[in-house]
């Protein structure tokens, strides 16, 4: 073994892999270069994690014990008479009794990540700027107290396509979203304004680099690596400062975001109304987009060099790349893990189950150098018993 080698799997990258059909592909030097690199920074390689101390066994979240049945809904397919040409969360708050009157103990949703509301052609739910927070596009508009009112004759044509018009859909809910806000910064009664500066108070600084990040993203016409240097890699004051000079911008994103969280509360909340027993059961990607807020946000945990894909097999001869960052699993476990734990929460608040994509890489990863081929790919290892740890924590948390 050389010391590229060595390095490599003290780093926790696999020699190679066997594809579908048995045969084995050890990994190349260039692809052991490139990884080594990306998950060590410079750093020296980590020790072994202890296991975890002579304690009683953590038994994730069980639910009642029984088998249940639930109702799998695309939430942007759902149709209504008075929805935007998306389906959005009073459409699922009018869904869930209907689904409990014939025995759904839930609803089971696709992501509900932030996307790019801006680049409405990127719409894969798989693919998100942040998992920590909301597409705004699922906001029931004309539901919020500030709403006047907007276009009926743009909801209709919207409503009347075969498929989603994610632009159209957009370009309407952004610009009503927008003018909602600024009543709401003139107009809002003084429990609203109360319960928005709550929320933001319990999101804290991830509120706040995303905001920022929205509004930046939105200033410079390039992906944040290119951004100038002050901007790159910004400390907490740094952006406390930037919000209060452009703090109409920011508080926007933070509205937005506050306003989808109280809907989907909502929803979870007339799910246990209904009498479901496990309610909203919600999907988490499996990675996120290099060029998103949460990329930028945690640069130390995701590793922006590579992407999540898979091996070949017999409907991909050629492997799959899907263009999405993972978690550095050394990273990952800085601060008794906090990047999951936070991943965790976001997911778990409203939801009574969630579904972990690919098993949210909790033991393994198949990562790809940047401008290498799929199959030129390797599986890197995780932290499995830790992860498994830290899920089973969280899930008895909420």
């Amino acid at each position: 073994m050389n010391d590229l080698e060595e390095k490599a799997q003290r780093w926790g990258i696999e020699p190679g892999y066997h594809d579908v059909f048995g045969k084995w592909h050890p990994v190349d030097h260039g692809t052991l270069r490139v990884l080594v690199e990306a998950l060590s920074h410079g750093r020296e390689a980590p020790q072994p994690m202890p296991a975890a101390p002579a304690v009683a066994p953590i038994r994730a979240w069980q639910g009642d014990g029984h088998q249940h049945w639930l109702l799998a809904v695309q939430l942007y397919s759902l149709r209504s008479a008075r929805n935007w040409g998306v389906g959005d969360f009073t459409d699922l708050k009018t869904l869930i009794p209907v689904a409990a009157l014939h025995g759904a103990a839930g609803i089971g949703l696709n992501p509900l990540h932030a996307l790019f509301p801006d680049r409405p052609q990127q719409a894969s739910p798989y693919a998100p700027n942040s998992r920590l927070f909301l597409n705004p596009l699922y906001i029931d508009v004309a539901a919020i107290p500030e709403f006047g009112r907007s276009s009926k004759e743009k909801m209709a044509a919207l409503r009347g396509g075969e498929l989603v018009d994610y632009p159209g859909v957009a370009k309407l809910k952004m610009d009503a979203l927008r003018r909602v806000h600024e009543r709401f910064r003139d107009k809002a009664a003084p429990a609203r304004r109360a319960d928005f500066d709550a929320f933001r108070a319990e999101r804290g600084e991830a509120l706040l680099r995303f905001a920022c990040f929205e509004v930046l993203r939105q200033r410079h016409d390039k992906p944040w690596p290119e951004w100038p240097a002050p901007w790159r890699t910004p400390a907490r004051a740094d952006l406390e400062r930037f919000r209060a000079d452009n703090l109409a911008a920011c508080e926007f994103e933070e509205f937005v975001q506050w306003t989808g969280e109280r809907q989907l509360a909502e929803c979870q909340a007339a799910a246990k109304a209904n009498g479901m027993s496990i309610g909203l059961y919600i999907d988490v990607a499996v990675g996120i987009d290099p060029q998103g807020a949460d990329a930028w946000a945690q640069q130390d945990a995701v590793i922006a060099a590579v992407s999540v894909g898979a091996p070949p097999d017999e409907f991909n001869p050629g492997g799959q790349d899907w263009g999405l960052a993972p978690f550095n699993p050394s990273a990952v476990a800085a601060d008794d893990f906090a990047p999951m734990r936070q991943l965790l929460a976001a997911a778990m608040r409203h939801a009574g189950a969630i579904r972990l994509d690919h098993v949210l890489g909790l033991k393994r990863v198949f990562m790809i150098p940047h401008g290498m081929k799929s199959g030129d790919g390797v599986y890197v290892r995780f932290p499995f018993e830790q992860l498994l740890r830290v899920v089973a924590e969280e899930s008895v948390r909420f």
